[in-house]
């Protein structure tokens, strides 16, 4: 019970979790998505529904994130795959989760992190009407499947590489899911809604990133 209540309490508000949800430290992040992975699957809170909803949820919002490798960390981890050990049931309700979850969030890291300030010290005009944009609720899959497209356009191989291994294992999963008899998922009910033209999205994307390095942090 103790436990529970001290879980809680870091994830909600103001919480430590939260804080290392706007840290400007990739590896930070990159932990936090597995650390939300591995409490919302924890047996022990199944009688806290809440609790699992709201790490669920912070595990949602780092699909935002400007940096690669805490994106791609975020979507491998609704997707079921965090170890070698992963079972075919979690890889399948992996499947499930990004095809069926939407995500609402009161504000994103990828606008709170990347508030372009101006010589005043207030927030620009341009970062406002970017947050406000994020708060929309949107389906993984269809965020999922921008941020892909975004990061096969880019020159770096090693965001090539990393999208393409994404790529793969959504496919381990979806291949998980109808073996294990999840055939009513309806899987283009979200991809048709994504505008032809991202051209918008992949400006945001690039104007919202982090200043830290891509390259040498995509390593797996």
């Amino acid at each position: 019970m103790l436990f529970c209540l001290f879980v809680g309490r870091l994830v909600q508000p103001g919480g430590a979790l939260q804080d290392v949800l706007h840290m400007h430290d990739v590896l930070a992040r990159v932990a936090l998505a597995r650390l939300c992975h591995s409490i919302s699957r924890a047996r022990s809170l199944d009688e806290r529904p809440d609790i699992k909803t709201q790490f669920n949820s912070v595990l949602y919002q780092l699909l935002l994130d400007p940096n690669e490798r805490v994106c791609f960390e975020a979507i491998l981890c609704v997707l079921g795959k965090v170890d070698n050990a992963e079972r075919s049931e979690e890889r399948a309700a992996g499947w499930y989760r990004l095809t069926r979850e939407i995500l609402k969030l009161p504000e994103a890291p990828s606008a709170k992190d990347s508030n372009f300030e101006s010589k005043d010290g207030a927030p620009s005009k341009s970062s406002k009407d970017k947050s406000s944009k994020t708060r929309r609720p949107q389906p993984l899959i269809k965020l999922v499947m921008r941020r892909l497209e975004s990061s096969f356009r880019s020159f770096s191989r090693p965001v090539l590489h990393s999208a393409a291994r994404v790529v793969q294992e959504m496919g381990k999963s979806r291949a998980a899911a109808f073996a294990l008899g999840l055939q009513d998922i309806d899987e283009g009910a979200y991809v048709k809604t994504v505008p032809e033209n991202n051209d918008s999205y992949d400006q945001d994307h690039n104007e919202t990133s982090h200043p830290e390095g891509t390259e040498n942090e995509l390593a797996f």
